[in-house]
C-alpha cells in the first residue's frame, strides 16, 4: 500500500535514545524544527527511502545533493537488507532496514530508538541531530501509523491523508 512494513527488532532495546537524555533535558522538553530545503516526491513504496533521504538533507548537518534518485537508491538498499522474503519485488521496506541502508551509505553513524512518547518528544527537541558532527549521530525519523487514503500533499509539503487507519 504505502510502503512501510512494520518490523520490531528485539536488539533495538540495546540501544535507546534515553541514554542519550541528561536528566536536565527529560525536565524541559523544547520544540526545534530541524530545517529541510527539500520536498522529495516519493514513487510507489519508497516512504523509508525518502524518509532517509530527508533526514539526511535536514540540518544541521545537511548532505549536499539529495534527490529522488538517492531516495530510491536507500529504498532499494533497505529492501536488500531487510528482513522480509518478499522484498523486491513486494513493495516496502522496515525502517531498520532504511538506517542500515543510510548508515551504509555514510549519511549517519549510529541510530537509535524512542520507546515512547516523552522519549520521542525528548529526541525530536534535542537529539534529532548533534550540530557540529560530520556525520549525524543519532537520527531521527519518525513513522506512524497512517490511513488507506493516499496522502493529497498541498503546495507547502503538507500532506493530508484520508481513510481509515
Amino acid at each position: 500500500m504505502f510502503g512501510r512494513r512494520i518490523e520490531f527488532d528485539a536488539k533495538s532495546r540495546n540501544f535507546p535514545i534515553r541514554e542519550l537524555i541528561t536528566p536536565r533535558q527529560a525536565l524541559a522538553p523544547r520544540s526545534y524544527t530541524w530545517r529541510n530545503p527539500i520536498r522529495l516526491d516519493q514513487v510507489g513504496g519508497s516512504c523509508v527511502g525518502n524518509a532517509w533521504a530527508h533526514e539526511a538533507a535536514a540540518k544541521p548537518v545537511m548532505v549536499p545533493g539529495i534527490n529522488e534518485a538517492i531516495a530510491l537508491k536507500l529504498y532499494h538498499r533497505a529492501q536488500e537488507l531487510d528482513e522480509y522474503t518478499d522484498t523486491p519485488p513486494a513493495e516496502g521496506s522496515s525502517v531498520l532496514a532504511g538506517a542500515k541502508a543510510a548508515q551504509e551509505a555514510g549519511y549517519l553513524k549510529t541510530y537509535r530508538w524512542a520507546f515512547g512518547l516523552e522519549d520521542l518528544v525528548l529526541a525530536v527537541g534535542y537529539h534529532g541531530h548533534r550540530s557540529g558532527d560530520e556525520l549525524r549521530d543519532p537520527s531521527a525519523s519518525i513513522r506512524t501509523a497512517h490511513t488507506d487514503g493516499r496522502p493529497t500533499p498541498k503546495p507547502d509539503g503538507v500532506s493530508l491523508s484520508t481513510g481509515t487507519i
